[in-house]
């Protein structure tokens, strides 16, 4: 009777363990969601503040607005549809994609930037880009370019080039500091806990004799202290 009875409540254990695991996932996921539900809602709604590059209809004629972007030679094309928005990166640096499909991540850095008018300013411009005739446009400004830059090595990283923005130049002054004292304390260190330090100062002063006569005066010393202090 005992062994059944552990038996039974090792199952009814085992069960309560999985519903909690299921029950915090599903909490987790449904909070994950309102999140990014919420964040999408912020970016639409700094989208709405400005005139729409392009308009059209999808297929299920629900309205859709392009936003278009340009930063140096290449395009930040927000797409919003209804609640939703997504940003496409056209000539993206740093990947061989004719049109890169940017995370979501992006596209929130890209909704902190809109709200700031010093950032860009609107192009009345027609601009043909991937058979979308945008207007109007608008362009980085010095402050919007930063932003942008940072914004796309964060999304497309150069895996072969260290960056030289933000904190990236402290770090590496800092990095360059600590390897060169590492390199210069390294041998020392090595000496003292290999018990070498004495010996190599035995074998030095040993190494050091007092010079004769004719070593002193085959040398020529005077010459070289003239030249050492600028005397003729």
């Amino acid at each position: 009777m005992q062994p059944h009875y552990n038996l039974l409540l090792y199952h009814n254990t085992s069960q309560m363990t999985k519903l909690i695991t299921i029950l915090l996932v599903s909490f987790v996921t449904l909070s994950a969601n309102a999140q990014r539900n919420e964040s999408q809602r912020e970016v639409v709604a700094a989208l709405k503040t400005l005139n729409p590059s392009f308009s059209g209809n999808a297929e299920n004629c629900i309205r859709y607005d392009v936003y278009a972007f340009k930063y140096k030679k290449v395009w930040i094309v927000a797409l919003n549809e209804s609640e939703n928005v997504d940003s496409f990166i056209i000539n993206a640096p740093r990947t061989e994609e004719s049109t890169y499909v940017a995370s979501f991540h992006f596209t929130q850095g890209l909704g902190k930037i809109i709200p700031n008018p010093f950032y860009y300013k609107q192009k009345n411009k027609r601009k043909e880009v991937n058979d979308l005739e945008l207007y109007p446009y608008y362009k980085l400004k010095w402050s919007g370019k930063k932003a942008m830059k940072g914004l796309l090595y964060t999304e497309i990283t150069d895996k072969t080039v260290r960056p030289k923005f933000f904190l990236w130049r402290v770090f590496a002054k800092k990095q360059d500091e600590l390897k060169t004292e590492a390199g210069s304390l390294k041998p020392g260190f090595e000496n003292s806990i290999n018990g070498t330090n004495d010996e190599l100062e035995k074998e030095t002063s040993e190494a050091i004799e007092t010079p004769t006569a004719q070593e002193v005066i085959t040398e020529e010393v005077p010459e070289k202290k003239s030249k050492l202090f600028g005397k003729d």
